[in-house]
């Protein structure tokens, strides 16, 4: 008959293999999301910076020993970019127009009103935050600008006259 030390340690044992294939297979499904949101092909051909950007992207958004966290589960299930300190400038810069992006409703209703654009302004204080550094007013607007400007001449092409 085995003691129930044995067993229990058996149990044991096994609950953390379990636990240990699921972290390792999070991990796999958040570098292949990566890969795709960011088209690598190979993290072996992308430079050194932006080799450590990714890693560091990867470590807030998983953990070995709990596998994906809310943000790692938000980026794989919704698309939902991550900034980190080490984020390149094409990824603050994708990040950003995604934002904009995602509330061009709101922003253009804003500011057909006259009213400051608030939502601009939080997504800003976002890419801020995520970095750790000051996003350029000059790039923000700009990046905006891209945005906006091409979604009110897509709707005014489609209003008749």
């Amino acid at each position: 008959m085995k003691s129930f030390e044995n067993v229990y340690n058996n149990s044991k044992n096994v609950a953390i293999n379990e636990q240990q294939k699921a972290a390792t297979a999070d991990k796999a499904r958040l570098i292949a999301a990566i890969k795709h949101e960011y088209g690598v092909k190979d993290f072996n051909s992308v430079s050194e910076a932006e080799k450590a950007s990714y890693k560091a992207m990867l470590n807030e958004m998983w953990n070995a020993s709990t596998g994906l966290n809310e943000k790692g589960l938000a980026f794989i299930n919704e698309s939902a970019a991550v900034l980190t300190e080490k984020s390149t400038d094409e990824q603050i810069e994708k990040f950003y127009k995604k934002e904009v992006k995602a509330n061009v409703d709101v922003i253009l209703s804003c500011l057909c009103s006259g009213k400051e654009s608030k939502v601009l302004i939080d997504i800003k204080h976002k890419v801020d935050e995520g970095t750790k550094k000051k996003l350029s007013n000059k790039f923000a607007k700009q990046w905006a600008y891209d945005i906006l400007a091409k979604e009110l001449g897509n709707r005014l092409k489609s209003v008749k006259f």
